[in-house]
């Protein structure tokens, strides 16, 4: 399997499994409001925030936009012990 589709597989395993979080504890656009983990791009600079009713309490810097979604995915796995 070449790397792009084992990049497939894995989002489509991960999405799945993200079906079971509530929603409005992550955002894969942007920054969000609440409690909440999100995927930010920053000129040109990917990065998975941890938002805590407006302050930014974590930062994690992603080499790109793929990075940055299995960053988020693994910080979620590890928070519900997938």
């Amino acid at each position: 399997m070449n790397n792009e589709n084992s990049t497939l597989v894995r989002f489509v395993m991960n999405a799945d499994k993200l079906k079971k979080v509530p929603h409005q504890s992550y955002s894969l656009d942007g920054l969000k409001n609440g409690e909440c983990l999100c995927v930010v791009n920053r000129d040109d600079s990917w990065q998975v925030v941890y938002n805590s009713q407006g302050r930014i309490t974590s930062v994690t810097e992603c080499q790109n936009e793929e990075d940055a979604y299995e960053e988020l995915y693994r910080q979620i796995s590890d928070a519900y012990g997938w």
